[in-house]
């Protein structure tokens, strides 16, 4: 090795079934240090063992949570090489294998994982993260990272490397930096370490990229084909402009069954991967909760982490947005969005499905405003109905529902010691109004113990226990209470949409009694309806002196909720509709 290249700096080439791999040493060293917080020593042990001949053996210690993922060290070492952290948006690379995946990002600039897998890997129910088929097969066959052409790399301060190791690489090659270099925006070097014979791949480029070759945007290194793994790496060592270098992997178009297409026909084609469910969407959340210091005291947050959630589970990404970054642009790139809308309205943006799910508050919504969005779910069967003249086939009803992995008894496991007994409860706020319900049970001389804020000045105010009752313990409360009240919002009553809160009660297994409200029937007697003072007391005294029937009522509320009205019902449905319209 070249004494005026230091060995921690060097590049290595390490062979792989058809093509070799450029492994930079120091950034291995750098990554593994980033991932796995070893020592150095711990470190160096580990580069050693990757970059090493033997293929057996123990693995060590730094590298031992890979193994139940990688089938050998050759795949490992792509995967390393292959990770960005800036790409990752933080996610280290062990909890992207383990499930992060699932989210929908990325760990590499160059790599997009939902068309790899539509167009390369062609796997619809895919149980690994698409970098790790990639390293372990794709790379080595010559499948495209990127097929459609959505990743950019025009801002990378790097040196970003192609590695031309054949003629039949030219093409290829040649449409990679096509795609990606943009003369006005590029931070980036480009090299071009061309082993081909003849360098046939190097004048290709000379002919197409003069300019970019003379202002020294793109370097061309030619090399002898029979040139040794380690002057290679000393060479392309030493033409790097800097410290940082990234190999850009490219495939045989061929392959991959697609070119580049423009951009309105990337979109046609990826929404066809979306209508076929070839590739799973990308989905933004507008949640109304103002800011993440408050979103904890709305529902409306709560709620929106159970659908993405439930989207999870479906191999969706989701994204959730609260109120105060509206304005700002979206660098999720959803293909859908959806506005869970209640107190603010938010216009739609152009480019992805924009649907509405109208949860409350109907008097605050306008026809004008719902024909803007692709599509109107309506929490309620009366309201949506009543829409239809209006919206026809762009308007449906979709029911509030809950959360079974917060709520249900066996899901959510058992409460903790500090979960308190209540004969009559009552979680909510105050909503600077007199709830008559809450009222009501109070002047009757029933204790009720009430969680929520803003009790101050009221009636209700020596009956409250806290502010604030944790969403992912709510339901232990609910089912450890004798009887729960539920009450409407005047307009939501009587338009049929119905309180989350009788779900979340359902799911847990307790016993609700609420106000009157259009839509009960759907119920089927499960929830007992007060329509005034005198009748809600009488209800109160007399379940609490039956609890056999209370018993009875709540199991059959329970039931109908698991079956029916869950999160994960909800997001196969929305899932079902935007199929049918990107």
């Amino acid at each position: 090795m070249d004494k005026n290249v230091p060995q921690e700096a060097s590049l290595f080439m390490t062979p792989s079934k058809a093509r070799s791999l450029l492994v930079n040493k120091r950034q291995l060293s750098e990554k593994l240090t980033f991932l796995a917080n070893a020592s150095s020593q711990e470190v160096q042990s580990a580069v050693d063992w990757l970059l090493g001949p033997n293929e057996h053996g123990d693995w060590p210690c730094v590298l031992e949570p890979y193994q139940q993922f990688c089938r050998d060290k050759g795949t490992l070492l792509h995967l390393l090489t292959f990770y960005q952290e800036e790409a990752s948006e933080g996610m280290r690379l062990l909890e992207h294998l383990d499930g992060g995946w699932r989210t929908g990002g990325s760990v590499a600039p160059w790599f997009d994982p939902s068309s790899y897998e539509a167009v390369c890997a062609r796997r619809r129910f895919p149980d690994e993260a698409a970098i790790l088929h990639f390293a372990r097969e794709g790379y080595a066959a010559g499948l495209s990272p990127d097929p459609l052409g959505t990743c950019s790399l025009s801002t990378l301060r790097a040196d970003l490397i192609l590695h031309a190791q054949s003629v039949f690489d030219e093409k290829s090659a040649l449409e990679v930096f096509k795609r990606y270099y943009d003369p006005g925006v590029d931070e980036a070097t480009w090299m071009l370490l061309d082993a081909s014979p003849g360098s046939v791949v190097a004048r290709a480029f000379a002919v197409d990229f003069p300019s970019e070759v003379s202002r020294g945007k793109l370097r061309l290194v030619c090399t002898d084909q029979c040139e040794s793994m380690a002057s290679l790496a000393r060479l392309a060592q030493s033409e790097a402009c800097s410290e940082r270098q990234i190999l850009v992997p490219f495939g045989e178009l061929s392959r991959s069954a697609v070119s580049r297409p423009s951009a309105p026909a990337a979109l046609s084609v990826r929404r066809k991967f979306l209508r076929d469910g070839d590739v799973s969407p990308k989905i933004t959340i507008r949640c109304p909760a103002p800011d993440a210091e408050r979103a904890h005291r709305w529902g409306d947050f709560h709620f929106a982490e159970s659908l993405s959630e439930a989207f999870g589970r479906l191999g969706v990404a989701a994204k959730i947005v609260l109120a105060d970054e509206w304005a700002d642009n979206d660098d999720f790139d959803p293909d859908a969005t959806i506005l869970l809308r209640g107190v603010r309205r938010r216009r739609p943006e152009r480019g992805p499905v924009n649907l509405m799910w109208m949860l409350s508050h109907p008097d605050r919504v306008e026809l004008e405003e719902l024909h803007r969005y692709d599509h109107v779910f309506v929490s309620s069967y009366l309201h949506a109905k009543r829409l239809t003249s209006d919206l026809g086939s762009k308007v449906s009803p979709l029911l509030q529902c809950s959360d079974s992995m917060r709520f249900d008894p066996i899901m959510a496991g058992k409460a903790s010691q500090s979960t308190q007994r209540h004969e009559l409860l009552f979680v909510g706020n105050s909503r600077k109004s007199e709830r008559w319900v809450i009222a009501n049970a109070i002047r009757y001389g029933h204790h009720l113990s009430i969680y929520g804020s803003e009790w101050e000045g009221t009636i209700a105010e020596d009956h409250v226990i806290a502010e604030n009752l944790p969403n992912r313990e709510l339901g232990h409360y609910y089912r450890n209470a004798d009887i729960v009240l539920n009450d409407h919002w005047p307009d939501m009553a009587e338009r049929g949409f119905v309180s989350n809160r009788i779900f979340d009660i359902g799911m847990s297994g307790g016993f609700v009694i609420s106000d009157s409200f259009l839509g009960a029937g759907m119920f089927f007697g499960a929830v007992p309806l007060a329509r005034d003072p005198e009748e809600l007391n009488r209800m109160i005294c007399y379940y609490r002196d039956h609890p056999l029937e209370r018993e009875a009522r709540a199991l059959a509320l329970h039931k109908l909720v698991r079956e029916r009205h869950t999160f994960d019902n909800r997001a196969a449905t929305i899932l079902s509709r935007l199929r049918e319209l990107f």
